[in-house]
């Protein structure tokens, strides 16, 4: 999927919180769970982890607009 065409499900977290249209959000979730596990969907995820004691560079990368998909912060304790 293109960068341009995705959508982040960050942007869900809103309205359901408030219950705004939930039903529809409840199908477009459970839509792409059975696609990522039928593996016709994959996350996008930057190929460095972070631990959170490096929280400020995952700050830089973000800035410099360095990473290609989702940071991901490793708990390693």
């Amino acid at each position: 999927m293109p960068k341009d065409k995705g959508y982040d499900f960050v942007f869900m977290l809103l309205p359901l919180l408030q219950n705004y249209h939930r039903e529809k959000h409840d199908q477009i979730l459970n839509q792409n769970t059975n696609l990522a596990g039928q593996r016709k969907i994959k996350p996008l995820i930057h190929q460095q982890l972070f631990s959170f004691d490096d929280i400020g560079k995952t700050h830089d990368c973000s800035e410099r607009g360095q990473p290609t998909g989702k940071i991901v912060l490793e708990n390693k304790s």
